[in-house]
């Protein structure tokens, strides 16, 4: 056993520094709350003393020998259980505190770091039942309301552990660790003010708390207050200078909405600048566990972003050499049974776009012939798709908040090939997928843009949305699939759909819906809606806020400068839950794709009505997968402009047509079943699972890829033709 390094992963698991954690909190004291035996007070004592001042060994000796005169003394069995715990071996820790509380079920010291044991462990409903054991034993227990609030912030339950903290902070105030953590359930909740007024507290508790400075950050950037996030960041590198990721987080601080074209040019220069300058310093990376460092706002810019992927990729190799890691055996082995062990990683595997495409594919691959196996970080979202998701799996991981000991876990289940639904938009998956952890590692279109990373093989496109010269805009080897990569479940329809005044909208005039998220309206969009509603002045736009108000306040200042007519013929809706949405996006006369990346999950929602969406196939694929998607179903005058400049007439024309239109819905509804549940989909993910585990077998690389299936690239119309 060694010594818990001040910055080593706290063992209490919460995901910080032991420093920033246990070390500095009464969560890190050592309670002993019974009388030993006469013999051995003296003992125990000595072995508390050698534990709080981090000398885990001798403590280890002492607690040893005390067992071995009183095998069941129950501080002796709880301290061993804990150092295990501090060293890494929660199973250990569990085994010996249970023991402890067998000989003693009424301490609360026992039951709170047993729900720490089982939290490491990453079963977070046992340590929850635990930790609410000691709060009943001892309700103004601060240590296990707040760790209780980190357990129920791990199973997003975001409410409770908001109150968890609350508690804690109103039994310890000057908790800067509680009114940090208290800031990071806030900020996932949405609720950004109060995030901030909490990671102020925090610092204002404790200046120096570089973490609380960068959450700050994070909170900060999701407002758009982006010149204090910058300062905020070049005052933790001043607090903890020797952490150079201060200076590569920076990297991603970009707004999410661009005001011009100017402003990408500047943004995407400044980015490769600043890569190219950290490449040239000396110095390496430390822990990027919490780094939240994604380059997620590039791919909306409608630039290529292969170029500046790589250099990024260059540079994070260069600074964070752990990173870089092959824990496989090239080629692999046959094992077990013979199946193809799959395994699908992501953060989103839940009711989220990733979710909702990953789901069918988890559940209907062959049994007979491939071992499935999902794989979720550890703090991945938990509800109902995310539970039944977990049904379908032969096996599930949830895997540690530590990278190092993340890639272990992973190469651990010796997988054949490892699935990444998406890489981009969670900073932990991205650094994962730096290692070799399987033989096979591909990524899809979850996120679709290229993730300049060598470590992954094949990229899983949808051919018909891929323009000729796609295979130049991604570092991975592109795989033009036959159907489009996912087994979609059917949309759930309101049984009734409500009228317009019932859902806030205009009773008269044409509606087009861009029920987008509002960091896809690219400058070059102010142009189409402008002219939409100069050509339809009967016309309204219908737009969705989101939660997050700077994006519609900055997206309203913009058209104020450009185009103010806009203010007044846009109408910007609140969120609603999905059946409510889904009676929103049944009442558009038409859809509005957004160039440069466009529909994807509101696509498969829209076809349920037959609701037409007016699209432009731009350069890249996030662009013409609405394009892809009509050219595969065969649909006859589709909605398609051949250029930016014919979007608008083309919008109008079916919005204020309504033979044209209603003639389009039919033709839309009557075709739409063919994207829900294609079973092809997922036989051609297994043809090319089999053909790619084969190669890798042989130590190659599949350059060209064929499913071999009955009717390959064709549509539902083409097929009809064939057989006739």
């Amino acid at each position: 056993m060694s010594k818990v390094g001040r910055n080593d992963p706290c063992p209490c698991g919460s995901g910080r520094k032991y420093k920033q954690c246990c070390q500095r909190s009464p969560v890190g004291q050592v309670a002993t709350t019974h009388p030993l035996d006469a013999s051995l007070p003296n003992a125990l004592q000595a072995g508390l003393e050698h534990h709080q001042a981090g000398r885990l060994p001798q403590a280890e000796t002492i607690y040893q020998r005390i067992l071995k005169v009183a095998p069941n003394h129950p501080d002796a069995l709880h301290l061993s259980g804990l150092i295990a715990s501090q060293t890494g071996d929660s199973g250990t820790a569990v085994d010996l505190i249970n023991k402890a509380i067998s000989a003693n079920p009424y301490d609360p010291f026992f039951y709170n770091n047993l729900g720490n044991a089982l939290k490491a462990q990453g079963k977070l409903d046992e340590a929850v039942e635990n930790y609410r054991k000691a709060l009943s034993l001892k309700p103004d227990y601060f240590e296990a309301h707040y760790n209780l609030g980190i357990a129920l912030q791990a199973q997003y339950k975001l409410d409770e552990a908001i109150a968890s903290y609350r508690k804690a902070i109103s039994l310890n105030p000057d908790s800067a660790l509680a009114h940090n953590n208290l800031g990071n359930a806030l900020q996932s909740g949405g609720k950004l003010d109060e995030a901030v007024e909490s990671y102020r507290k925090a610092l204002s508790l404790d200046p120096d708390y570089a973490e609380a400075r960068y959450n700050l950050g994070n909170a900060l950037q999701s407002q758009g207050r982006l010149d204090e996030v910058v300062a905020c960041y070049e005052l933790a590198q001043s607090l903890e200078p020797t952490r150079s990721e201060w200076a590569l987080r920076q990297l991603g601080v970009m707004p999410l909405l661009a005001d011009s074209r100017a402003d990408i040019a500047k943004m995407r220069s400044r980015l490769s600048n600043d890569t190219d300058r950290l490449l040239a310093q000396p110095g390496s990376v430390g822990k990027l566990e919490n780094a939240q460092f994604t380059l997620f706002s590039l791919a909306y810019h409608g630039a290529a972003d292969k170029p500046l992927m790589e250099n990024v990729a260059r540079l994070v190799r260069a600074k964070a050499p752990a990173l870089t890691r092959s824990l496989v055996h090239r080629p692999p082995p046959v094992l077990g049974d013979g199946r193809i062990r799959v395994g699908f990683l992501s953060s989103f595997l839940h009711n989220h776009t990733v979710g909702k495409l990953t789901q069918g594919y988890i559940r209907n691959l062959d049994r007979k012939r491939f071992h499935v196996t999902v794989i979720h970080t550890s703090g991945a979202k938990i509800d109902d798709v995310h539970i039944r998701m977990n049904s379908m799996a032969d096996a599930v991981v949830r895997l540690s908040s530590g990278l190092e000991s993340a890639q272990r876990e992973v190469a651990a289940l010796s997988l054949d090939v490892l699935q990444y639904p998406d890489i981009g938009m969670s900073s932990f998956t991205y650094f994962l997928a730096y290692a070799r952890l399987a033989p096979v590692q591909t990524v899809s279109w979850g996120h679709p843009v290229t993730t300049g990373l060598d470590s992954i093989d094949y990229f899983l496109s949808f051919g018909a949305a891929e323009p000729q010269e796609a295979e130049t805009h991604y570092t991975e080897t592109l795989l033009r699939l036959d159907r489009a990569p996912a087994y979609y479940e059917p949309i759930d329809v309101p049984p009734q759909v409500a009228s317009r005044a019932a859902l806030g909208l205009p009773d008269r005039g044409n509606l087009y819906g861009c029920l987008q998220s509002l960091f896809k309206f690219h400058p070059d969009f102010d142009a189409v809606l402008a002219g939409i509603i100069e050509r339809d002045p009967q016309g309204w736009i219908i737009v969705i806020e989101g939660n997050r108000a700077h994006l519609r306040d900055q997206l309203r200042n913009r058209w104020a400068v450009s185009y103010p007519a806009l203010l007044e013929r846009v109408i910007f809706m609140p969120r609603r839950p999905q059946d409510a949405f889904m009676m929103l996006l049944a009442q558009m006369d038409v859809l509005l794709d957004t160039p440069h990346f466009g529909s994807g999950n509101t696509l498969y929602e829209s076809m349920a009505f037959g609701v037409p969406t007016i699209t432009w196939p731009g350069e890249f694929m996030r662009g013409r997968l609405v394009a892809g998607m009509y050219r595969w179903l065969g649909i006859i005058d589709a909605p398609v402009a051949s250029a930016l400049d014919a979007y608008v007439p083309l919008a109008v024309a079916y919005a204020t047509d309504r033979d044209r239109r209603e003639a389009l819905k039919q033709q839309l509804m009557e075709r739409a079943p063919a994207i829900y549940q294609d079973d092809l989909a997922v036989r051609e993910l297994e043809a090319f699972l089999e053909q790619a585990v084969a190669a890798a077998r042989r130590d190659e690389q599949l350059s060209h890829w064929s499913a071999g299936l009955p009717w390959p690239a064709q549509s539902p119309v083409d097929r009809q033709v064939s057989a006739s």
